[in-house]
């Protein structure tokens, strides 16, 4: 039987050194990985239902990529979703579930790390993960 497409799910800022960015470039990851980037015109609007909500959707993973918060275009987009990860992470470990799924990270052309850079370092993590026990949750599907 083969195993399910993982998936890792990734919220980015419109505004951080994204356009170039083409998913078919050269990064190695696993073939059952699948990934989604939605984009967001800013992460402030980010809460952590959205994140959980994710999880509940489907996503093994979930990162966050924004702009530095002291490059922030809108003042505190970067620093209001930094802090919903934070309070997702707490809540993740409260019900037991894995907090490496979930990260945050600043990109930036000069001094953040880039768009595929975390892509491999989040499939990386998730390779080394069980399955997504969240998926389906509310659907009372028990896999």
């Amino acid at each position: 039987m083969k195993q399910p497409s993982r998936k890792i799910l990734g919220f980015v800022c419109k505004l951080s050194n994204l356009i170039n960015f083409n998913l078919n470039s050269k990064i190695n990851l696993a073939k059952d990985i699948n990934v989604e980037i939605i984009e967001l015109d800013c992460l402030g609007k980010l809460d952590e239902i959205l994140i959980l909500e994710s999880f509940n959707q489907g996503a093994d993973a979930v990162f966050i990529a924004g702009c530095p918060e002291d490059e922030c275009f809108n003042i505190n987009g970067s620093s209001s979703a930094k802090k919903a990860v934070n309070r997702t992470k707490k809540l993740l470990k409260d019900i037991g579930f894995e907090q490496e799924r979930l990260s945050f990270y600043s990109l930036s052309g000069i001094k953040g790390e880039s768009l595929t850079s975390i892509i491999y370092k989040t499939s990386t993590i998730l390779e080394k993960l069980p399955e997504n026990k969240l998926k389906n949750l509310e659907k009372g599907v028990d896999k």
